[in-house]
């Protein structure tokens, strides 16, 4: 869903008439006054949990710089309002045009974005890598695109409007940076702009909220926060928000770091747009669910230690963190197809890396003397640290580490007199990684309704995974026969998408390579059924809705329309969780809650295989 906004241009400016050509392709048009309006409508489309989530298609913003630059107390150029789109709303398909110089052919790019953003397949193809539209569909002659590949600004001033990490991540790298030459770029990002300082979040959240009969404000959100049967699927946007803000400030103020309430609200509501809300399983929800959890089981085990406040407090943002901008990929078939983000971290723990470089950048942005604190009373990077310890190909050293803890006598910690605590068994540096691990596949150890919610998004977001490669081998597949596709329409999209690239490789390149007299003597990858088949299969993805009503079905319900869950989970528990929480509940007996709740939940998915 794709939205013009019009930032103080009346309906009858003639500037407005030369853009008529590409109005078609957006499905609604906004009048705004200013700014401070825009990201007010942004926010709110947002929280409402709409179907304007700005992923799902591209938006532009119009408006008139010049008219601005008296009356502003804000430097509101083209180029740096691109910049606070980047920095506020990291993964939201937004770009910024002088409606003095955009002309129609300025914006050809939108077709090819919109096929792109409509398609879940394709969406996480463009995030991961940075090959589909940069240098095919960047128009040299644009005037308002003088960027050229290698310039300052390249990474993140291609023609496209759409999401990708690479662009995130060098973004968030040099605006916060000690090198010079690297600053210079982005020095104005230092202050945050006035009409996002003053405008009022805490409004945007019970907006619309106080004649509601379950009202947000009615709600106990500590004592919501403080049940392991935490039910974040069943929570808004705005709820979620509340439940994050009020523990942090609860945190914050216990640890001597008291933050203002509306740049509190701020962090919080970038956060939120760090996250793709179009994911299934890796998505805000998760990550404020992966807080809770972090946070619970922070209370259970880190009371005895120094400076434990901040400790709850840093690992909890830790945890609200631990995902940021994440694909609902993983980190194999990242660095199987040879991504820039991948080079980046030199194929280690590429998606950690990632969320734990931007997530401090984003800290040390809008909370700097909380990372300060946090360098000065530690000597290791806490945060950094624990959504580190996230990568799943560390799990077996977790498992391990842990039996090596309960095979070994109970001696008196260092850290402490209290010798009968358990818990001091284990090094902070480790206790920090083991929790936020537990933390980040506790959905298994949640009650089983609330369990399995979470194993059907899980489910859903790993049959997309699966599409993708399959998407992978469409356009690597090149050893086709020259009788393939011959029903051009079935694959206009791709065709389109790929700058018909996918079409001239498999037919113009191959059919050249080919003679008539020797096709019996050709192997071929694919049939024209199975390449049919896997893009009908790519293009017919179960909506947002449907999926956000499947989630409130019956737990019998549920399965019987998806009966894959049940295997799913059996493996993932007898895999992963069963071994890690029956070790992790040895070494700290308060959380045997952990390991009765899987195998209670393990005995019921055994009841339903068939």
């Amino acid at each position: 869903m794709s939205t013009i906004f019009y930032i103080s241009i009346p309906p009858n400016d003639e500037r407005r008439t030369l853009l008529k050509p590409t109005l078609s392709v957006f499905d609604r048009i906004i009048e705004l006054d200013g700014f401070q309006s825009l990201f007010k409508q942004i926010y709110n489309d947002r929280v409402l949990d709409a179907n304007y989530n700005y992923e799902n298609g591209v938006s532009i913003i119009l408006y008139d710089p010049a008219a601005y630059t008296s009356t502003c107390k804000d430097d509101l150029s083209i180029r740096h309002f691109n910049k606070v789109l980047k920095r506020f709303l990291p993964v939201l398909n937004l770009k910024c045009y002088d409606i003095n110089t955009t002309v129609p052919k300025d914006l050809v790019h939108l077709h090819h974005d919109l096929i792109i953003t409509d398609n879940r397949i394709f969406r996480m193809h463009h995030w991961m890598y940075d090959n589909l539209t940069t240098q095919n569909n960047t128009n040299s002659n644009n005037k308002n695109n003088t960027s050229v590949e290698g310039d300052d600004e390249s990474n993140f001033s291609c023609s496209s409007s759409i999401y990708k990490m690479i662009d995130h991540l060098t973004f968030f790298n040099r605006l916060n940076t000690t090198d010079p030459s690297e600053s210079s770029a982005l020095d104005d990002h230092i202050i945050i702009p006035e009409f996002l300082k003053s405008l009022n979040y805490e409004s945007l959240i019970i907006e619309n909220e106080i004649n509601n009969e379950t009202s947000i404000l009615d709600l106990d959100y500590f004592t919501l926060f403080n049940d392991w049967d935490f039910p974040a699927n069943n929570l808004s946007i705005k709820q979620l928000l509340i439940c994050s803000f009020k523990l942090i400030e609860i945190l914050s103020i216990e640890s001597n770091l008291p933050i203002q309430k509306n740049n509190l609200f701020l962090l919080l509501f970038t956060l939120e747009a760090s996250y793709h809300q179009v994911n299934k399983f890796h998505n805000f929800k998760h990550a404020v669910d992966v807080m809770q959890a972090t946070w619970k089981l922070s209370t259970l085990t880190l009371n005895n230690f120094p400076n434990f406040n901040i400790l709850k407090l840093l690992l909890s943002l830790a945890a609200i963190g631990h995902d940021l901008g994440h694909p609902g990929t993983n980190n194999q078939i990242i660095c199987k197809n040879d991504s820039k983000i991948s080079k980046e971290f030199h194929n280690k723990s590429v998606l950690e890396n990632f969320h734990q470089t931007v997530f401090i950048k984003l800290l040390n942005d809008q909370w700097p003397n909380l990372i300060i604190k946090m360098n000065s009373i530690l000597d290791f990077n806490i945060i950094r640290d624990a959504i580190l310890a996230t990568d799943m190909a560390l799990h077996n050293n977790y498992v391990s580490k842990l039996k090596e803890i309960n095979s070994t006598p109970k001696i008196q910690n260092i850290t402490t007199s209290d010798a009968k605590n358990p818990n001091q068994q284990i090094d902070l540096k480790t206790l920090i990684s083991l929790i936020i691990k537990a933390a980040d596949i506790s959905n298994v150890t949640r009650p089983l309704d609330i369990s399995a919610q979470w194993a059907f998004l899980i489910t859903l977001e790993f049959n997309d995974f699966n599409l993708l490669e399959k998407y992978f081998n469409i356009k690597s597949n090149l050893n086709i026969n020259k009788h393939l596709l011959k029903d051009t329409s079935m694959i206009k999209d791709i065709s389109d998408l790929m700058n018909n690239d996918i079409i001239q490789n498999l037919t113009t390149a191959n059919i050249n390579n080919t003679n008539d007299d020797d096709d019996d003597n050709d192997t071929y990858d694919t049939t024209e059924d199975e390449l049919i088949a896997s893009l009908n299969e790519i293009k017919s993805l179960p909506s947002l809705d449907t999926i956000n009503n499947d989630i409130h079905l019956t737990l019998d319900a549920l399965i019987e329309k998806y009966p894959s869950i049940i295997n799913g989970q059996l493996f993932f528990i007898d895999t992963f969780a069963s071994g890690f929480f029956e070790e992790f509940s040895k070494a700290l007996p308060q959380l045997n809650f952990l390991s009765d709740n899987i195998k209670s939940n393990r005995d019921y998915w055994l009841s339903k295989r068939k």
